[in-house]
């Protein structure tokens, strides 16, 4: 990553009130260049040749999340994994989509969750506002 892009975090993350560690640096970095999210165990693998420790990527994720840099999800398996929103709205997300037989999880960048379809204009009486789509079914490796 280039040393403009990296000052560029750092700005960022102090903007939403946090101190611009090397290791929190280092975990936007890491989410910032994902295809995907990653669970925290993929942080910490890729983080581990730079000395950070699981606990501290944790608490880091945890702390990103808090400021809407890094959103959050959870699938359904238990296991939370992490994407960078970075300075767009945190509610500005996409759709995800899961493989029940890989466990892989995929953007899905073309889909918002906050555009109308059939089911909540069908259910606008159930339905105040969608914050998340997810898609479940199997991967085209996994067919």
């Amino acid at each position: 990553m280039s040393r403009r892009k990296t000052t560029d975090l750092r700005s960022l993350i102090r903007e939403k009130g946090l101190r611009a560690t090397p290791a929190r640096v280092a975990v936007c970095e890491v989410l910032e260049r994902a295809t995907s999210p990653l669970t925290h165990a993929d942080v910490a693998k890729l983080l581990d040749a730079r000395g950070t420790d699981q606990t501290t990527v944790f608490r880091n994720l945890n702390d990103l999340v808090e400021v809407n840099l890094v959103r959050r999800l959870e699938v359904g398996d238990h296991v939370y994994r992490f994407e960078w929103c970075g300075a767009t709205a945190p509610n500005t997300g996409h759709a995800h989509f899961m493989c029940v037989d890989c466990g892989e999880v995929s953007c899905l960048e073309d889909l918002q969750p906050s555009q109308p379809t059939a089911v909540a204009r069908a259910s606008k009486k159930l339905i105040g506002d969608i914050t998340e789509v997810l898609y479940k079914g199997h991967c085209a490796h996994c067919v």
